[in-house]
């Protein structure tokens, strides 16, 4: 998935005004128009990878940590909300949604993904109820947004509450992931399988909660949120040293991450 093969359409509403260029040291102009897909497809094809190939996916990061179910179905959480948390940019950028219509797509996305990870709750600690409750929250909330607040909430400050949701639980689960597997009802789970689940849950829906805040004071203020919280999950990976927990060789990869997300969110927020 390139820059090039994800165009924005003439309908985006970024192609009815002058694009603002963001001059890199040392660099060339980078337009938004470049920025947003390249955000869309970075994150997408490594969702992807998380999703379709779990085990080949730690192999290429040269984890050692053992490839249990467990750590294998965190890693499929992680690369399905890593997917659906694309999916708004694409609903708004792509399909010209307002920003409430796009958030019920992603959330439709998220209702798919976690129906499609029930088949793998035989082999996981995970029970299916709790699967089940955030496929039914998920529903309603969808529901409202995507019938612009169903008469019942007035639906921007329905998406900002939700986002500011989205956020704020995200910050406070990362910390203590042993009581999210304890809430969750998940027993018997590594240190190394913890830090997947709780990275897996909090990155995705909090980089998604920054886009849907930034994203109606302007498009490339939302896209920067969206790098800003991967680049804030990137360097508390590397300050915490979570690569020897999950038995990484080394945290390159990390810190790769940390470096390309720092880049992301200096590019688009630079361009206010």
């Amino acid at each position: 998935m390139t820059a090039a093969a994800l165009a924005l359409p003439s309908h985006s509403p970024l192609h009815n005004k002058p694009l603002p260029m963001q001059r890199l040291r040392g660099g060339e102009g980078v337009p938004l128009s470049v920025l947003t897909p390249a955000t869309i497809g970075i994150h997408a094809l490594q969702g992807a990878s998380l999703y379709v190939d779990p085990q080949g996916n730690s192999e290429r990061y040269g984890s050692q940590l053992d490839k249990t179910p467990t750590a294998d179905y965190f890693r499929r959480v992680w690369g399905g909300n890593m997917l659906c948390s694309t999916v708004i940019m694409i609903g708004t950028f792509y399909l010209g949604l307002p920003i409430n219509k796009a958030l019920a797509v992603a959330q439709a996305c998220f209702i798919l993904h976690f129906s499609m990870l029930l088949k793998y709750h035989h082999l996981v600690p995970v029970p299916d109820a709790d699967v089940y409750g955030w496929i039914a929250i998920l529903s309603a909330v969808a529901y409202v947004n995507w019938n612009d607040g169903a008469g019942l909430v007035d639906v921007d400050v329905f998406a900002k509450y939700w986002a500011v949701f989205l956020l704020a639980s995200s910050a406070l689960m990362a910390p203590f992931p042993n009581l999210v597997a304890k809430g969750y009802g998940i027993s018997g789970a590594t240190e190394g399988e913890l830090l997947i689940m709780i990275h897996s849950i909090t990155a995705p829906i909090a980089s998604m909660g920054a886009f849907v805040l930034g994203y109606p004071k302007s498009p490339s203020l939302g896209v920067a949120g969206y790098w800003g919280v991967t680049m804030l999950q990137s360097l508390w990976a590397v300050l915490f040293q979570h690569w020897r927990k999950l038995r990484h060789p080394n945290g390159l990869p990390m810190l790769a991450w940390l470096l390309v997300a720092s880049g992301g969110a200096y590019a688009t927020y630079a361009q206010q």
